[in-house]
């Protein structure tokens, strides 16, 4: 349950960082970029949920879940890069009026 909690925080402070820096980056049209956002996030979470019962099958449960953690520290530095790089990204796509 602690390993949960602190897993949804994380999800939750990402998702808004980066809901936020694409609507900065895209200020033409905000909302077809969050809605793509969205339809990509949500369609690899469903297809991420859907290949568990498989890999569940295939590898058991510890080892699993071992790959999916794995999967998330490959995508660690990611969220690095966005927090470094993400404000001089914004500022680099302001448009000046």
């Amino acid at each position: 349950m602690t390993l949960q909690f602190f897993t949804g925080s994380t999800m939750v402070a990402l998702f808004t960082m980066c809901g936020t820096l694409l609507t900065d980056l895209n200020q033409e049209k905000p909302s077809s970029a969050q809605a793509a956002y969205n339809l990509i996030r949500c369609a690899l979470a469903a297809g991420g949920i859907a290949a568990l019962e498989p890999v569940i099958n295939a590898l058991d449960v510890g080892w699993c879940f071992t790959l999916y953690a794995g999967i998330c520290l490959g995508t660690l530095p990611l969220v690095v890069m966005l927090r470094w790089l993400g404000n001089r990204w914004r500022s680099a796509s302001q448009i000046d009026p």
